[in-house]
């Protein structure tokens, strides 16, 4: 089950006591556990013929998949038929408004964001707490306990914003983003800058008989720059190469391919930050909030969009508000 991090902000005053009641209040409105009336959740294929296709191969439905005139109502008493036969009482069946658009009624929580939350989890030990505490300071703190990298050093999963030691979590954030991309100058020295693999297949869409895919992604994976990451992968450890990114390297070049700066500085930022922020009014931040399908370049734009917020707000906050480390668990 994929797990991620967040970072949930709760009022100053909050103590380790309070810690599971008002993290539970909190999160409460965004666990897939969450009740919600009934609604009306649209279905976002907007062709007939291509929901048949997907959601009724195998099944003997008498529709002809070949007329282009197949409408959602000749597909909606089949795929209703279909639930009644092998008794899915969960599924939501699918109904038609008044202009036609398929739709199911559902009590999912719209905003869901995991399934189970615990304190640290896989994460445990994130925050490095400032040097220095006394003994009231550190019966604040969330799970101390020494560095495993250095014993001389605190390391938690939350407490009052002003016992972490934020400013050095991105020092080091950005020290290490130093070396990530001296890596990526030496792995890409004497090569122009490459093209995404969405240029590529756009002019695969404009022209797909006289510019197939296989000559896309042949053309892609010809530029100077990729063709030296690849060389570099089978060289050393696979640092660019992402495994999640269809075209390879898209991720690294979106992420890399920048002003040697704004890649310091969007790493800097980052250090303290997790996958996502839980602020005090409620508010959920992460890359994704405003566009859960991004595309590849969006999410890069949009990962540096939620890091300036997050961590703007961070430095906001008023030094008694306590941030608790999560992790959420997906099923």
């Amino acid at each position: 089950m994929p797990q991620y991090p967040l970072i949930v902000c709760l009022p100053p005053g909050t103590t380790r006591t309070d810690l599971t009641g008002e993290l539970t209040g909190r999160l409460e409105p965004f666990s897939a556990a969450h009740a919600v009336a009934p609604y009306r959740r649209y279905l976002q294929v907007t062709s007939p013929r291509f929901f048949a296709l997907v959601s009724l191969a195998g099944v003997e439905h008498g529709l002809d998949l070949a007329e282009q005139g197949l409408s959602w109502a000749q597909v909606a008493e089949v795929f209703n038929r279909h639930l009644d036969t092998v008794a899915a009482p969960g599924q939501p069946r699918m109904r038609l408004d008044g202009d036609g658009r398929p739709y199911g009624m559902t009590t999912a929580n719209p905003r869901a964001k995991f399934h189970t939350w615990r304190i640290g989890g896989h994460f445990t030990g994130h925050f490095l707490a400032r040097p220095g505490l006394g003994r009231d300071d550190t019966t604040r703190i969330v799970n101390p306990r020494p560095s495993p990298a250095t014993v001389i050093e605190t390391v938690c999963d939350g407490g009052p914003r002003r016992l972490l030691a934020l400013a050095a979590m991105r020092g080091r954030a950005r020290t290490a983003a130093v070396e990530a991309y001296e890596v990526w100058e030496k792995a890409v020295a004497g090569t122009p800058a490459a093209r995404t693999i969405e240029e590529f297949l756009d002019r695969r869409s404009e022209d797909p008989a006289g510019y197939p895919s296989r000559r896309a992604a042949a053309d892609y994976l010809a530029q100077p720059r990729v063709t030296a990451l690849t060389e570099w992968d089978l060289a050393h450890d696979p640092v660019f190469f992402d495994d999640t990114d269809p075209a390879g390297y898209d991720s690294a070049l979106a992420e890399f391919q920048v002003d040697r700066e704004q890649f310091l500085h969007h790493h800097e930022r980052s250090g303290p930050l997790g996958h996502a922020l839980l602020t005090l009014d409620g508010d959920w931040l992460d890359p994704t909030v405003h566009n859960p399908q991004p595309a590849r370049g969006d999410l890069v734009a949009a990962r540096h969009t939620y890091v300036e917020q997050a961590a703007a707000y961070l430095d906001g906050l008023a030094g008694d508000t306590v941030l608790v480390y999560v992790e959420l668990t997906h099923r």
